[in-house]
């Protein structure tokens, strides 16, 4: 090849490189807008919580017109009003927790390991659809910090164990897009 063939391959070469990085700039730009709107509303969410599940309980109604069943009602009004309270308290906290917590390399197993239990823990979506409030906190958050948490081995690992994370993880991702 000539010299001057050359100079036309480097300059061919180039452009090429320069396109490339315009487009990854592009790229980069697009990713940028939609975390920020995707952070936005993770950060401002205000989480209200009426859980209502019947798994496990068997109903007991009284016998005679003797029994008591004040205590019984209390009971379950009073378990109902704790157990609001600290659930919405709970989440709360935890998403205070996620906003402040500094996402290391070596602290991925940590958000891994609340996800592999909220999806082992907790039963898959109601007859609506709807994914239980936890599991949506922490798939937004997953979502959230996709960059650094998506190419480990831990997080590649999940979808082995259960298919639901994943399912739901790409559903908020596709809400993004």
């Amino acid at each position: 090849m000539d010299a001057q063939g050359k100079g036309l391959r480097r300059i061919g070469e180039s452009l090429e490189q320069r396109r490339r990085e315009r487009t990854e700039k592009a790229i980069e730009q697009e990713n940028v807008g939609r975390n920020m709107n995707f952070r936005k509303r993770f950060l401002t969410k205000n989480y209200e919580c009426n859980v209502e599940t019947t798994q496990g309980f068997t109903l007991q109604g009284n016998s005679l017109p003797i029994q008591n069943f004040t205590r019984i009602f209390l009971a379950h009004a009073q378990l109902y009003c704790v157990a609001d309270t600290y659930l919405t308290l709970t989440l709360l906290k935890l998403h205070k927790t996620l906003k402040n917590f500094m996402l290391y390399p070596t602290r991925v197993g940590d958000t891994i390991n609340i996800v592999r239990f909220a999806y082992s823990s907790i039963p898959d979506r109601n007859d609506d659809e709807k994914v239980d409030i936890l599991r949506e906190l922490l798939v937004e958050y997953m979502v959230l910090e996709a960059t650094r948490v998506g190419s480990t081995e831990e997080f590649e690992e999940l979808p082995k164990e259960d298919d639901g994370f994943v399912v739901d993880f790409w559903r908020a991702v596709s809400v993004e897009s």
